[in-house]
């Protein structure tokens, strides 16, 4: 069957780098086909999600401001990480270099907005009264 002992080492390293892939695949596969039936898990009402007066409105508003603040954020950090990536690993060239830069402005940016709509949520709030 095995000539060698290396013949048999290679060939079950190829079938078990295959079976790790197949299985990836097959989870993600459920994960796709599985992922619809969250949506039937939702509640049509959710408790306490009753307006009744502009400071119900803010409150919702800040909630998704908030969430998405702490997205923003997140994203803005990843993206500082991979601009700092291609700096390091530009060796020089100035094309990586100018890529790595404009990330980088690009990020800072992001930050600036995402404080931006905190700050404009403050200023309706007090605006408003509530």
């Amino acid at each position: 069957m095995f000539n060698s002992f290396w013949e048999f080492r290679t060939k079950r390293s190829f079938y078990k780098k295959n079976m790790d892939k197949n299985l990836v695949n097959k989870i993600i596969a459920a994960a796709l086909i599985l992922s619809p039936f969250a949506v039937f898990a939702q509640v049509t009402s959710p408790p306490g999600a009753v307006v009744t007066s502009i400071g119900d409105i803010m409150r919702i508003v800040e909630t998704a401001v908030n969430w998405a603040f702490s997205l923003l954020l997140i994203l803005a950090v990843l993206f500082i990480f991979y601009s700092a990536w291609i700096y390091m690993t530009a060796g020089g060239e100035l094309e990586a270099v100018t890529r790595a830069k404009k990330n980088l402005l690009y990020a800072v940016i992001g930050i600036v907005i995402a404080l931006l709509a905190r700050s404009i949520i403050a200023l309706v709030r007090n605006f408003l009264g509530a």
